[in-house]
């Protein structure tokens, strides 16, 4: 009778311990999370969820997932929005969608492949009070003034 016992105790801490693991990798605690503004305009956001996204004078421009390792930031692009293209409808596109617009269209354009080129994005950054700074592609780095925490 014992035994009987002892498996359903088991199978509770196995699913509990799971529960924890998936409540604590949902959610990022970093100094980034809220809302940063450059001085071009352009806003980028990241949320305690491990999403971000960014837009440049309020237009909606990219977004996806991000994950933190020591002082890099590791950003996947999984979205471009169509605001950014003269001949989509305004709202967010995957890259399958992309392509199939392309296919449906007859159309090729760098402009729709290029922000998928990298879709993984590894950058350095650095906080100070309410300053981060990111590298950029080209080796320099970019400063961002925090608007607002969440």
């Amino acid at each position: 009778m014992a035994k009987l016992n002892f498996l359903p105790g088991i199978l509770v801490m196995v699913f509990l311990s799971v529960m924890t693991l998936i409540g604590c990798t949902g959610r990022i605690n970093s100094p980034l999370v809220g809302v940063w503004v450059n001085s071009d305009g352009m806003e980028k956001q990241f949320r305690r969820s491990g999403n971000w996204e960014m837009s440049v004078d309020g237009t909606p421009h990219k977004k996806g997932t991000y994950s933190l390792v020591s002082n890099r930031i590791v950003r996947v692009v999984t979205y471009i929005h169509g605001n950014i293209f003269d001949t989509l409808e305004p709202r967010w596109y995957n890259e399958r969608e992309l392509e199939r617009f392309m296919h449906e269209n007859n159309a090729f354009s760098l402009m729709v492949l290029l922000p998928f080129e990298n879709l993984t994005e590894v950058h350095t950054y650095s906080v100070n009070d309410n300053i981060a700074t990111f590298s950029t592609y080209f080796g320099g780095t970019a400063r961002y003034e925090q608007f607002s925490r969440r």
